[in-house]
């Protein structure tokens, strides 16, 4: 059982455990060692949360910290963030096929309002500063953050993780920078393994952006001159060991202060959409109701069985459960931990009595699946 990062280490492992120079063992090695995969908030197509916080250094928690943020300063959030080369793992995969263009997106069908404000397929709306707006898909978008990551954020990027889509992907072994990422690889040939997706759903959820040029806080302006080349390509930055200047630069914040529109999903500078709370609904679930059921696609060849279990988001009040979480129905992405009709059905697969047979879904999953137009997709890199 994995839960959110932990399903995209699950299937590294996946691949990794068969290849020659890892652990070096046969596919029969799975099928008899693996009885069931359990996929809990695994955000198997990345985040739009992930991609805020390495872009700017903050996603709509933290950008609401207001005040706060002038003492704290964006060079510093983002010269740790950007260390954390875990974080890459769950950036956007799939680029526009999966994410949308600028006119429509797979899952504009699962909220009434993209016909107001426009597709979801403009992850990003920025701000020029004299009224205009500049929309920005998901590919765009990452090409934007390797370039503002400098030259060692983008080497391991392209080392260790990929966002490409394969629709020929071969029997042979995937490289490890595929290892995590489920449309360049195949499912083991394990056809007695099970995999249950499990996941919640109803919860205000971030999928996109709203961003204005960067206004540099107290900290920026006070910073020492490795600080400011982060900004403005001045000083010298070699005396920390990095590469270039380009580094930590931030250009641009959420704008906090955009229109509202609180029944469409947007405010804050974020623009939402369903999943649960962190993960879009089509990172969540795409996989599991199609891209490893359908027999015209190359990723599940050992046709395992996968069963979708979605469980809405109902949390409870601190007089209900006398808690500060979620509850015991809650479908966040991390209080599902608490939930108990989930944790009834992984006692079940665990102990193999009466578990999940067939699919329970509340979402619009399927029909955004089913809008997705796979074709190859060669990455950002």
């Amino acid at each position: 059982a994995a839960h959110s990062m932990g399903s995209n280490l699950w299937l590294y492992f996946m691949n990794w455990v068969t290849h020659p120079e890892g652990g070096n063992r046969d596919q029969e090695w799975i099928n008899h060692h693996v009885e069931a995969f359990l996929n809990i908030g695994g955000p198997l197509l990345g985040t739009a949360k992930v991609y805020a916080s390495l872009f700017s250094g903050e996603m709509r928690d933290s950008a609401l910290l207001g005040p706060l943020n002038r003492f704290i300063g964006k060079y510093t959030v983002v010269r740790v963030l950007r260390t954390f080369h875990s974080l890459m793992s769950i950036l956007p995969i799939g680029g526009n096929v999966i994410w949308g263009n600028l006119n429509e997106a797979p899952d504009d069908l699962t909220v009434p309002w993209t016909d107001r404000f426009g597709s979801y397929g403009r992850f990003l709306e920025i701000s020029e500063g004299n009224g205009s707006f500049r929309n920005v898909t998901v590919e765009s978008a990452m090409k934007d953050l390797m370039e503002l990551g400098g030259t060692r954020f983008r080497k391991h990027y392209k080392n260790m993780y990929s966002d490409r889509i394969i629709l020929n992907v071969s029997d042979g072994h995937a490289p490890p920078r595929d290892w995590s990422n489920p449309l360049a690889t195949r499912l083991p040939n394990a056809p007695d393994m099970r995999i249950f997706c499990m996941y919640g759903v109803e919860r205000e959820t971030e999928r996109g952006y709203i961003y204005r040029p960067h206004k540099r806080p107290l900290a920026d302006l006070l910073a020492t001159p490795e600080t400011r080349c982060a900004f403005d390509g001045e000083g010298d930055c070699d005396s920390d060991g990095w590469p270039d200047c380009q580094e930590f630069r931030v250009e641009y914040d959420i704008d906090t202060d955009a229109p509202a529109a609180l029944d469409c999903g947007r405010h804050h500078g974020t623009v939402s959409g369903d999943g649960d709370g962190t993960v879009p609904l089509l990172s969540l679930g795409f996989m599991c109701s199609r891209g490893w059921t359908d027999p015209d696609l190359p990723f599940n060849p050992a046709r395992m069985k996968v069963i979708t279990l979605e469980y809405p988001d109902r949390p409870s009040s601190i007089v209900e459960e006398q808690t500060i979480r979620g509850g015991s129905k809650s479908g966040d992405h991390v209080d599902i931990m608490g939930n108990y009709e989930m944790l009834d059905s992984l006692l079940r697969i665990a102990t193999d009595f009466d578990p999940p047979t067939e699919d329970k879904i509340h979402s619009k999953v399927r029909e955004a699946s089913a809008a997705v137009q796979l074709r190859n997709y060669g990455g950002v890199l």
